[in-house]
């Protein structure tokens, strides 16, 4: 134990003073650590793990989250995959703030696959938006899918319809007022010009939808 509480101390010192590269490499150290974690906690086998709790400090996260406004995206993109060990309201709140149109889509993808593990419910709209955006690539829209579904099905389904974060193109508005999540999802599955992958996505959110709804 004494040993894994040095690593991190360790750790905790380069991503506050260290240079970029070293940080970059840190960040990826947490980052597997926490691949490890939730594979941990999914089977119930947390013991051990870097992740186990008094490890994973709000100290460390707080340097992690210090690093998701570093001028390279990189470095960015590094930050948001490693704060997935941390499932908490602060990482929540950091990574959601990554999904913005102005971010490097290299960042907002690794944003995006974070969020699907802090389960921010908050996010679902974005993502939604995101997958709506004909603008963003395939890539990112498949992961902001995927995502919503992780997230965003069962909350969304309790949720009155409202207007989404992106831009006015992907709002979900029609000449009949806003659009049902449903709906948005069921028009991004109709369109023939995004990638077969991201209509199937949005079918089997879709889907889940409609199972937490009970129909």
């Amino acid at each position: 134990m004494s040993d894994e509480i040095g690593r991190v101390n360790d750790w905790y010192a380069v991503l506050t003073s260290g240079d970029q590269e070293a940080r970059m490499d840190v960040l990826g150290e947490v980052g597997r650590e926490a691949a490890r974690q939730i594979c941990a906690r999914k089977h119930g086998t947390e013991e051990g793990a870097v992740g186990a709790p008094g490890l994973l400090s709000a100290e460390l996260r707080d340097a992690v989250l210090e690093n998701l406004t570093d001028e390279n995206p990189e470095v960015r993109a590094e930050a948001a995959l490693a704060a997935a060990a941390w499932n908490d309201e602060a990482t929540a709140t950091a990574l959601e703030a990554l999904l913005g149109e102005g971010e490097d889509e290299g960042v907002r993808q690794a944003a995006a696959q974070s969020i699907s593990v802090v389960h921010s419910a908050s996010a679902s709209q974005k993502l939604l938006s995101i997958a709506e955006d004909e603008q963003s690539s395939s890539a990112l829209r498949e992961q902001a899918l995927a995502s919503f579904a992780a997230i965003g099905v069962r909350e969304s389904a309790i949720e009155p319809p409202s207007i989404a974060f992106g831009p006015a193109r992907t709002r979900g508005r029609t000449r009949g007022g806003i659009q049902s999540v449903e709906q948005r999802l069921a028009a991004i599955e109709g369109k023939k010009d995004v990638s077969p992958y991201v209509r199937f996505l949005a079918g089997r959110a879709r889907s889940g939808l409609r199972e937490a709804k009970g129909v």
